[in-house]
């Protein structure tokens, strides 16, 4: 068949398709290998061998729909009043199962909001330009705020999602995306068995989706009306932590709903710690969505310094309502979100750190050096701020050193303990922190060596000269034998008489 006569067919074809001879406005979005075709078209698909732009993207909408071809284009726009206007996108197709939806879009005021498809047996409006009016669905506002792209998606959908083995096939953004569509879809038919957002899926696909939907009626929250947010704290300034030797941020908590959430960029050679209930995790880059109800705090060593500064940080959550663009013929498109979100900031004042290094020496080396009787080894020294409180206490090396980081600042310096063989010296030494390295030299004296007594010299006071100790007892000795001699004659003269 000739390139003419190829040109020929497809112009025919398409001038039947768009006059609506084969197939009315009711035809469908996607079609599957077990849905029955629109009536005209056989079994057998059209295949176009075309060349320009517009005969590929005819052909690439046949085979998705089996000869069905989608001239959204082609519709009018149907929209009327006063109603807001909002650019709709969507893509080419999302196959899921043996069906397919398509990923839709809205831009408005500088925005982009995720939209979804709730009539899958349409056309989707035509891309660009679309009325947008609000819908007051208390049952439908719920469900697209747990659908994909929306607060509570991460929050309580998401993971009831994880647990469900039926939603395994169903995995990523994409998955995420069809099951929203297709529970949106299934509200927005009436809860109907046989709803067309069932078409082209398995049952236990079917099932998965009247599980969610019973456990969004029943059990999972509604949504927040207030979207505000508040930091209990918006300066912190950091404070050296002595024990862990680094900087420590005061924690900061984010009050709001928990759905609510900002994302906080962490600082650069910084630690950001976040606290959800029990939870802690780390976080030494990029950034981090901090939810209402989290704390978190950042960490940073001695050489961190200056200011960070967060900038404005937006909520997620606005006044939430959803909104539709009807386009008469055409399927319905849902979104929601409008209104300004609450921001927040805060800043963090890094603490400068200086280093202190002291050094011991002696008075006296020729003395000490060539002695063991002399040690530099643990000479302990109190480190005071001006208020009289001490700081710290630090500890010399064998070689008489100490170091230790401290905050900028003056301090006072004071030896609690000498080391063995020299002087506590009581004196008291002010020093000042700053940029760079403070040294400090304290020149210590040794206890002087006391000269050896002499032999004849009695060692303590209590002790008396040998001599007159032995003259002492020898005269003692003298005296009880003439006392004993008179008193034995008088016995005796007494017994003789």
């Amino acid at each position: 068949m000739n390139k003419r006569i190829k040109r020929g067919l497809f112009t025919v074809l398409a001038f039947v398709v768009a006059s609506g001879i084969l197939f009315p406005s009711g035809v469908m979005a996607g079609t599957d290998a077990d849905a029955a075709l629109p009536a005209g078209l056989s079994e057998s698909p059209v295949v176009l061998d075309g060349e320009d732009s517009v005969a590929e993207e005819t052909i690439e909408s046949l085979e998705e729909n089996r000869g069905a071809v989608l001239f959204a284009d082609l519709a009018a726009d149907g929209s009327g009043g006063s109603e807001d206007r909002v650019k709709l996108s969507y893509s080419e197709k999302l196959r899921h199962e043996n069906w397919f939806t398509r990923f839709f879009t809205v831009e408005y005021d500088g925005k982009t909001k995720i939209a979804y498809c709730i009539e899958p047996k349409e056309y989707p409006p035509e891309k660009g330009e679309q009325p947008a009016v609000l819908f007051d669905d208390g049952l439908m506002e719920k469900a697209i705020y747990y659908s994909y792209g929306y607060p509570g998606y991460e929050t309580v959908t998401k993971p009831y999602l994880e647990k469900c083995s039926m939603a395994s096939c169903y995995e990523g953004t994409d998955g995420a995306y069809i099951l929203s569509h297709i529970m949106l879809s299934y509200l927005y038919d009436n809860e109907d068995a046989a709803s067309d957002a069932f078409r082209g899926i398995s049952g236990d696909t079917k099932q998965l989706i009247i599980g969610m939907v019973k456990n969004l009626k029943e059990k999972w929250p509604d949504v927040p009306e207030d979207a505000s947010l508040e930091l209990d704290v918006t300066v912190a300034e950091a404070e050296w932590n002595k024990d862990d030797q680094q900087q420590e941020t005061a924690v900061m908590k984010l009050k709001g709903n928990k759905d609510n959430y900002v994302v906080v960029t962490v600082p650069e050679d910084a630690v950001m710690i976040k606290l959800s209930g029990d939870v802690r995790s780390e976080h030494g880059e990029g950034s981090v969505e901090v939810h209402g109800g989290d704390e978190f705090f950042f960490t940073a060593g001695a050489s961190k310094t200056g200011t960070y500064e967060s900038g404005l940080l937006q909520g997620c959550l606005q006044d939430f309502q959803p909104y539709m663009i009807q386009v008469s013929g055409k399927q319905d498109i849902m979104y929601a979100g409008d209104g300004e979100p609450d921001e927040v900031s805060f800043k963090i004042i890094w603490e400068n750190i200086g280093k202190l290094r002291l050094k011991k020496i002696s008075a006296a080396p020729e003395i000490t050096e060539s002695s063991d009787k002399y040690s530099l080894k643990d000479a302990v020294y109190g480190i005071y701020n001006e208020d009289g409180e001490l700081v710290e206490e630090i500890i010399t090396d064998e070689e008489g050193l100490a170091e230790i980081l401290l905050p900028y600042g003056s301090y006072i310096l004071q030896e609690l303990k000498s080391p063995i063989g020299y002087l506590l010296d009581p004196e008291t030494y002010e020093i000042s922190i700053a940029a760079g390295e403070a040294v400090f030299e304290h020149e210590e004296k040794p206890v002087p060596e006391e000269p050896a007594p002499p032999e004849d010299t009695p060692q303590t006071g209590d002790e008396l000269p040998q001599r007159l100790l032995l003259a002492i007892v020898a005269g003692s000795i003298a005296v009880m034998t003439m006392i004993a001699a008179v008193l034995g004659s008088r016995v005796f003269s007494g017994r003789g008489e």
